[in-house]
């Protein structure tokens, strides 16, 4: 089943104008297609009781004895009640967008690749990928794109007026920084928002191209923040299946080595503002992450292909949850973790596994019945692989696992070959994941193959290890056995599932490993250990190695 995150989160938005909203998710385990969302809209003055200020002076302690004091008078400072908040035609509703990123500015002002995050020059400079704006055209030839974007993406903003607006003022830029950026990156409205006002809105309509929006949800025509708050409880349709899931939304700049583009779902919590009689909308967005289930019988994952066309849902029927009627919304905190500890431990009873097995060998559901759908799985699982250098075998990878999950650990093993003649041998590695966005360009008349760019980037750390030492004894002993050596990395659980999209773009992941290796010459017969130390001491200086490269498919499935 898909399911949504953060869920229990509360997300709070500062409007910069005398109120906040904020938004709370919530699973709804006995309607597993829909989620609970709770909005509060509050007044953002300090509360006041009975004309007196909550944090006014204090009381002055009465002089001569404590009889005396029963009968002094409080005194407190009063202060004006503020006035209430004039909030007109509230409402909520969905959208979906693809981000070409790294294009629009990160603080309110043009040109995002030299104003990023990122502060320090050299860095950029080492890093920066100078290419950016000609990567993002090539991006924009991709069918979806070509067919669905920019001017085509105004007939189906579903009244979400930031994205087809021609200038923003100061608490504009503040909002509409959340469509781009990390919620909440922005403390504050730019200083001087006139000055890239313009230039800032053509960039969110040009970048910002939304493929899921849904019809609008009203809340309230009239609303008056009495007493600091009013809340509002709704039941919202998760995004159908056939949607692409959340992808690089944890991006925070323009550095280089990242995604070029992010696929992002935000709940919209519309308002418009009376002031002096004139009525302002206002947009707030909340991000919320979209993750897609098991599709598929026995061990079959699979999946839609994404991105055929854009999604109008006119017919959305959230629907607001009278606050009388207790929702059925999952136990939270320990409770919860309790609860799905003890389901775990009911699925993976032995008899149960066993039972389950049995069914899979017996029955097995044909891929022929599920027609327009990808299989994730290659028809090979394999975890061994022999790596040959020119024809000679130089060492086996061996793979944990034939497929992963992500927030799974990848461990890996290597086993050196037997090798009695001379030759090459690893001396170190270097090994990470590594993510390929492959989009797909219109394929030619002229042209049997469908053309590709693709752009990739590391997803985990890089892992080393120094094998200097072991290959020289095993070179010395032609009869020691095979040295294995093992590490390990862990697929973070903010990536995205690999995914395909024939109109847009594949996500791919591979294991990359670089091999450092050295030629050593063949020893002489003889166990003296002087021979030993003058052999080592011959590859101790001027000893130059090669680099051999190469990548093997990862599996990373939800």
């Amino acid at each position: 089943m898909p399911s949504i995150s953060p869920l229990g989160e509360r997300l709070t938005k500062d409007t910069l104008n005398d109120y906040n909203v904020a938004v709370t998710y919530k699973d709804l385990p006995l309607e597993p297609d829909f989620f609970e969302c709770h909005i509060d809209f509050s007044s953002s003055i300090s509360e006041t009781s009975n004309g007196s200020a909550k944090n006014g002076n204090k009381e002055e302690t009465p002089q001569g004895g404590w009889f005396l004091g029963i009968f002094s008078l409080e005194k407190s400072t009063l202060v004006e009640q503020p006035k209430e908040k004039q909030l007109l035609l509230g409402y909520v509703q969905l959208i979906g967008y693809i981000r070409l990123n790294n294009l629009i500015g990160s603080d309110g002002s043009a040109n995002a690749a030299n104003n990023p995050y990122w502060k320090n020059p050299e860095y950029i400079e080492l890093y920066g990928k100078n290419e950016l704006e000609l990567e993002i055209d090539t991006v924009k030839k991709t069918p979806f794109l070509k067919q669905y974007g920019e001017d085509a993406a105004k007939k189906r903003t579903g009244g979400v007026s930031d994205l087809n607006s021609t200038g923003y003022d100061g608490r504009s830029q503040y909002l509409v920084h959340d469509l781009a950026y990390q919620f909440n990156s922005l403390s504050k409205a730019p200083d001087n928002p006139e000055t890239h006002s313009e230039e800032l809105a053509r960039e969110i309509h040009e970048n910002t191209i939304p493929f899921y929006v849904t019809a609008q949800l009203l809340l309230f025509s009239n609303s008056n923040i009495k007493g600091g708050q009013e809340k509002y409880v709704v039941k919202v349709p998760k995004p159908p299946n056939d949607l692409p899931p959340s992808y690089n939304t944890k991006l925070t700049g323009s550095a280089g080595d990242a995604g070029l583009v992010s696929i992002q779902y935000a709940l919209v919590v519309g308002v418009s503002e009376e002031d002096a009689g004139n009525l302002t909308p206002r947009s707030v967005y909340f991000p919320f992450e979209f993750r897609l289930g098991k599709k598929g019988w026995d061990r079959e994952w699979l999946q839609n292909d994404y991105l055929q066309h854009p999604v109008v849902d006119k017919d959305w029927k959230a629907t607001i949850v009278d606050e009388t009627t207790p929702s059925k919304a999952a136990p939270s905190g320990l409770k919860e973790k309790l609860l799905r500890d003890i389901d775990t431990l009911i699925e993976s009873d032995v008899h149960v596994v066993a039972a389950n097995e049995r069914r899979k060998s017996s029955v097995s559901k044909s891929l022929t019945e599920n027609k327009g759908f990808i299989s994730q799985l290659p028809l090979k699982l394999r975890v061994s692989y022999q790596i040959r250098v020119n024809s000679v075998a130089l060492c086996t990878l061996t793979m944990s696992k034939p497929f992963y999950h992500v927030g799974e650990e990848v461990h890996f093993f290597l086993d050196s070959a037997q090798q009695n003649d001379d030759g090459a041998r690893v001396v170190g590695y270097q090994a990470y994941v590594e993510a390929h966005e492959v989009f797909n360009l219109e394929q030619k008349l002229d042209q049997q193959e469908k053309q590709l760019f693709v752009n990739t980037y590391k997803v985990t750390p890089t892992v080393k290890q120094n094998l200097f030492a072991t290959a020289l004894a095993e070179n010395w002993d032609s009869e020691s056995s095979p040295t294995r050596v093992g590490n390990v990395m862990t697929l973070s659980s903010h990536i995205t599932q690999q995914f395909q999209s024939s109109k847009f773009m594949d996500l791919r992941y591979f294991f990359v490993c670089k091999f450092l290796l050295n030629e050593f010459t063949k020893p002489d017969a003889t166990e003296s250990v002087k021979d030993y130390a003058d052999y080592i001491q011959a590859y101790k200086v001027d000893n130059e190695g090669t680099e051999f490269k190469f990548a093997i498919p990862l599996v990373v499935l939800p």
